[in-house]
């Protein structure tokens, strides 16, 4: 800026001696144009300042400019580039969500996708992704379809909870030629594009065009049906009908169908059969009530799948519990347990396994909302199960229990080009988390990721470990 104010003042000089002859005139002339180079100065640096976030999610087209698509930002997810050295998405449930779109024939994908974290989201978004990360979005993934010449841009975001999801859909600002449109949990067509939520996914569709051809309108349509297919992700609470004597299935001998007979009494789809490695589920009936017991292969599966049905919010900071609907749900040891009394529930589940989730409890010294994260942080799969949470000043935090501990730390510092393999806290940069402070424990690895200080970061560091 200081270039073109230099080159302005040369140019009044000039223009001074130019237009007036004498020194008395020049110096009238010169007085008379400070308080106009002052105005344009105020004015110039008003016009500098940043503009506020966004907070209205508007249903009209994006921009689909170069400089949008060609920014600096998060890693690839697995499905967007396979020669990709960096490495692959923590979070697949994002990628996997274009599955059925992608399988349309007549539709091309010349931006096969890319995800972010509530992190780098402004990478893509810059003046509105605060808005999704503020209702509690966690991860994202923007691919580019294109069908007749006509691009249409599709942003799928997981809310972690369908309750989330569904608000935030429920709070976007449509024109008023929005239409409801049957998919997925609530859908609507708009001029411009269209969105839905399902269980704890929104998406939204946006093409480039504000007219366009009949062939786009109904790509549109179709992506909305491929992504609404699959179910949601909050199973059906339903119980076994009291008097029913109790049951109990074991995946691990049944065939394919009797398999699919375990999915729909546990209320899950196949794939998350497979996803939370579901293996039995029986009912306990103390007189007229009942309690299902869905058992996992471990703790972390459990823990994982009853975060998917609930919004997290149970008293008990050592147990992830809470309220799906009416059903009452509480993971304990690799037990799910699940009623509709919810002092049954405690008292079954007490009565059996008791270990609770290690670094639950510290973790929830400093989060509201925990995330499980079962293929390790920001693609480092050695480190294993990871619980995930995230400050009120935005501060990522993870708490990772590795197989092998020495394994996962020399890789962890081999990733980062740390030389020192003995050191046990170190900071490092991450090229799309930002700064993150590594420490390691006696069977865990913690991260601070995206802190201010580094001070405060070690100390928050301490203190996770510390209550470990």
């Amino acid at each position: 800026m200081s270039v073109v104010w230099i080159s302005l003042g040369i140019l009044c000089a000039v223009g001074l001696i130019a237009l007036f002859p004498t020194t008395k005139q020049r110096l009238i002339g010169a007085g008379l144009m400070v308080p106009l180079a002052a105005l344009a100065f105020i004015i110039q640096s008003v016009g500098e300042q940043p503009r506020e976030e966004s907070t209205t999610a508007q249903s009209s087209p994006s921009s689909f400019s170069s400089e949008a698509r060609d920014t600096a930002g998060p890693r690839p997810a697995a499905l967007s580039n396979q020669n990709s050295k960096q490495p692959a998405a923590t979070h697949p449930d994002i990628s996997v969500s274009l599955a059925g779109p992608k399988s349309l024939k007549h539709v091309v994908w010349p931006d096969p996708g890319v995800e972010y974290t509530s992190t780098t989201l402004w990478n893509r978004i810059d003046g509105g992704a605060e808005m999704y990360t503020k209702a509690g979005m966690r991860r994202a993934f923007f691919a580019t379809a294109r069908v007749a010449n006509t691009d249409i841009e599709v942003q799928v975001f997981d809310f972690i909870t369908k309750a989330k999801a569904t608000i935030f859909f429920d709070s976007v600002s449509r024109a008023p030629d929005s239409v409801p449109f049957p998919a997925g949990d609530k859908a609507v067509r708009w001029k411009g594009g269209g969105e839905l939520c399902r269980g704890r996914y929104y998406a939204r569709l946006i093409l480039s065009t504000a007219e366009p051809s009949p062939a786009a309108i109904e790509t549109v349509e179709n992506l909305l049906t491929r992504i609404a297919e699959p179910a949601p992700e909050h199973p059906n609470e339903s119980l076994t009908e009291p008097g029913k004597a109790s049951t109990a299935i074991d995946a691990q001998r049944v065939k394919d169908d009797e398999s699919q007979i375990l999915a729909e009494t546990a209320g899950v789809t196949p794939d998350e059969l497979k996803r939370f490695q579901i293996r039995r589920i029986e009912t306990v009936q103390r007189s007229t009530v009942e309690v299902e017991i869905i058992t996992a292969e471990n703790q972390w599966l459990a823990a994982a799948w009853a975060l998917s049905l609930v919004d997290n919010s149970g008293p008990d900071s050592t147990t992830v519990e809470g309220m799906a609907q009416e059903t009452y749900v509480r993971a304990q040891g690799n037990c799910v347990y699940r009623g509709h009394d919810k002092n049954a529930v405690i008292e079954i589940a007490k009565s059996r396994e008791r270990a609770s989730l290690p670094g639950l409890e510290s973790l929830r010294r400093h989060v509201q909302s925990v995330e499980i994260q079962l293929g390790g942080w920001n693609g480092q799969r050695a480190l294993g199960p990871t619980l995930f949470g995230t400050l009120e000043n935005d501060t990522d935090v993870f708490i990772s229990y590795p197989e092998s501990i020495d394994a996962a730390w020399t890789n962890l510092l081999e990733h980062y080009s740390v030389s020192d393999p003995s050191t046990r806290q170190v900071e490092v940069q991450d090229e799309y988390q930002g700064p993150v402070y590594l420490l390691r424990g006696e069977t865990a690895v913690i991260g601070v990721i995206a802190y201010d200080e580094k001070s405060s970061a070690e100390r928050l560091g301490n203190d996770l470990l510390a209550h470990l």
